[in-house]
């Protein structure tokens, strides 16, 4: 089953229950829209009962790409969401078109600071996440165990 429809400036492909992918302008209010979409596509996949927790780390993982990784105007972020029942995971990766690769790792935010906790939130949620740079940009990723 193929399906494709537009969100605003996103992009959505939906190639099949088990695989899920997002292109998102590089703008913060976009985000809304891929979070409904997400948990729009987990209806009916093995890991719904994940959905909450998946749409949280998607959330903040094209947040993350958003605002450090696409800074330039009219950049890309592109959200792939694959599930593999037979291993159990729900595997969620953002990729961003930065070449800047200084590595990737939770923040520190003191308790007045108003962001600075989203790769904290994901490494409580997530059974192991990570990232990879190449010369086209890089990718962070979470597999969710469902």
């Amino acid at each position: 089953m193929k399906r494709s429809s537009t969100m605003i400036t996103a992009e959505l492909v939906v190639t099949d229950r088990h695989r899920l992918v997002i292109g998102v302008a590089g703008c913060l209010s976009e985000l809304a829209e891929a979070r409904r979409a997400v948990q729009s596509w987990l209806v009916g996949t093995p890991a719904y009962d994940r959905a909450d927790d998946a749409c949280l780390v998607a959330h903040e993982l094209l947040a993350n790409a958003v605002e450090h990784g696409s800074p330039e105007t009219g950049s890309r972020v592109e959200l792939l969401m694959e599930v593999f029942p037979d291993r159990g995971l729900l595997y969620i990766a953002v990729r961003d078109e930065s070449k800047l690769h200084t590595g990737v790792k939770p923040g520190e935010a003191r308790t007045t600071d108003e962001s600075g906790r989203g790769l904290a939130i994901v490494s409580l949620l997530a059974q192991d996440w990570g990232f990879r740079a190449d010369a086209s940009g890089k990718s962070v990723w979470a597999a969710l165990g469902i």
